[in-house]
């Protein structure tokens, strides 16, 4: 009995650590706004303005907004604005982004705000 209550436990916590909430407009530009996160080997900082700074082994920098409960951005020499859905973590420490195909980008906040 005492195996299963420790397994039970052990599978609650696993659970509860990959919650993700999807984010709506003002909580989409609250998570993201003057703020930093890291990737596996880049990170991004989101400036209030709409600007946004990508970097990795090529600095780049973009635009970002949101619309319609979603982070959109777009990455010249394109012109064309993409967007994703946005979850953040239930303890606040990350955001994740899904693209249409419901593939994910998972970044960690750096900034510590």
């Amino acid at each position: 009995m005492l195996r299963l209550i420790i397994i039970f436990t052990f599978i609650g916590s696993l659970a509860s650590a990959d919650t993700w909430l999807k984010l709506s407009n003002n909580e989409i530009e609250t998570a993201l706004s003057n703020r930093t996160l890291q990737y596996s080997g880049a990170i991004q900082v989101f400036y209030e303005n709409g600007d946004t700074y990508y970097a990795s082994q090529r600095p780049t920098h973009g635009k970002w907004d949101v619309e319609e409960n979603q982070y959109c951005s777009v990455w010249p020499p394109a012109v064309t604005w993409v967007c994703y859905d946005v979850e953040r973590n239930t303890d606040g420490t990350a955001i994740r982004f899904i693209s249409k195909d419901g593939s994910a980008d998972i970044g960690t906040y750096k900034d510590g705000n």
